[in-house]
């Protein structure tokens, strides 16, 4: 008897991760894709990335296409807990029996707790905190670009082409390294091409791809790019600190970093550490989720499918 197929998939502003997984909890392959975030990039580039991102899973699995069983997608365009709404769009992205929504915290803490008390935090493209306790939620940032998503990705890739062009200006000292590094990175000879950048097609993903950059600079001991990652660091901590100053339990939680710029060492996620274990006294520790966010969402899958079992297995791979 034909194997049932299940997929996980996480969504955000930048890439579309999606893990394939069979009925006994066995990851079968993984893919990705492009933006699917559709406040920012549209339906229809949503619909083509994770499109994408199942295509690439199949093909890694060395597997036909075929009909899933379940698919739970996480994204960031969904509110914690509101996925229902989004079910008729994304229906329309994946050919499966049944489809599952949710917002883009929920399995990261699923996956990193089993659903213990705990602050989960963002900081990928965008930024934003969850304090989770059972149904219970507290929420600060994740307002997008224009009003929040201070500490994110695009924050300081724009804090970053900002600070070249008060370099250009003459309104601060200019750091040859620096300035170099950001020109290069867009691949422009003059900062004002900034401005098409930014407004650009992918604008927001191309603006969010320059924190790399920083984060490199800061490694190599650059003080611009320092200073820019030590704001960030303080804005994120500040989203902590929000959701636990407003949370009506007073016991010490971890706090869950995920996303692209919090990897383990990386130059940002050392200063976030430090300052949330300095200033939230009811950070127990800082932890990093032992599976992907796709994982867990393949799990998550597998749990309302009635597959205890697997579920636990596919947290464990």
């Amino acid at each position: 008897m034909k194997k049932r197929l299940f997929a996980g998939y996480d969504g955000g502003g930048s890439k579309t991760v999606c893990a394939l997984y069979d009925e006994t909890g066995r990851l079968l392959g993984t893919g990705s894709g492009g933006a699917s975030n559709y406040r920012y990039c549209g339906e229809e580039t949503a619909a083509q990335s994770m499109i994408d991102a199942l295509d690439g899973a199949f093909r890694d699995a060395g597997l036909q296409k075929e009909k899933l069983a379940l698919a739970y997608i996480s994204n960031a365009t969904i509110p914690t807990y509101g996925g229902d709404e989004y079910v008729p769009f994304f229906e329309g992205c994946v050919d499966a029996e049944k489809v599952v929504c949710e917002g883009d915290l929920y399995p990261i803490w699923y996956g990193a707790t089993r659903l213990a008390p705990a602050v989960v935090c963002i900081v990928g493209t965008g930024s934003v905190a969850y304090l989770f306790r059972q149904q219970k939620t507290v929420r600060a940032g994740g307002w997008g670009p224009q009003i929040g998503d201070e500490g994110s990705g695009y924050d300081i890739g724009a804090s970053a082409m900002r600070l070249v062009m008060k370099m250009y200006d003459g309104r601060a000292a200019r750091d040859e390294a620096f300035y170099q590094a950001m020109l290069g990175h867009f691949e422009v000879s003059d900062p004002r091409r900034f401005i098409a950048v930014a407004h650009g097609e992918d604008g927001r993903k191309r603006v969010a791809s320059a924190a790399k950059v920083v984060c490199a600079l800061a490694d190599g001991g650059n003080a611009c790019a320092g200073g820019l990652l030590d704001d960030a660091a303080e804005e994120v901590v500040l989203l902590v600190r929000a959701v636990l100053a407003r949370d009506e339990e007073s016991d010490r939680v971890p706090l869950i970093l995920s996303g692209g710029l919090t990897s383990e060492g990386s130059a940002l996620r050392s200063r976030i550490e430090r300052l949330a274990l300095e200033k939230c006294a009811r950070v127990s520790a800082v932890k990093t989720p032992a599976v992907s966010a796709a994982a867990a969402c393949a799990s998550l899958a597998l749990k309302l499918a009635g597959l205890d079992e697997a579920a636990e297995k596919a947290l464990e791979a």
